[in-house]
């Protein structure tokens, strides 16, 4: 009894899997030259592979959200 209804899980979970995926097709595009920069012949700058776009647009009400860092922060120091 235990072993039927485990098949019958298992079948049911590995149908579920099988219908989530849809079918396998590759899209019928010509792959698209890369840039030196890394992003696609025809897309902006910044929009390449794993990128979030371009760099906001602040607007004159937005507030800055942490201070500025001390001066001198990335500066080599010999004592540490």
């Amino acid at each position: 009894m235990k072993t039927v209804l485990f098949a019958m899980i298992a079948a049911f979970l590995l149908m579920g899997t099988v219908v989530a995926q849809g079918p396998q097709t590759a899209p019928a595009q010509a792959p698209q030259s890369q840039t030196p920069g890394g992003a696609r012949a025809g897309q902006p700058a910044g929009r390449g592979p794993g990128s979030f776009g371009p760099p906001p647009e602040l607007g004159p009400d937005d507030k800055q959200a942490v201070p500025d860092p001390p001066a001198g922060f990335n500066v080599r120091r010999e004592d540490t």
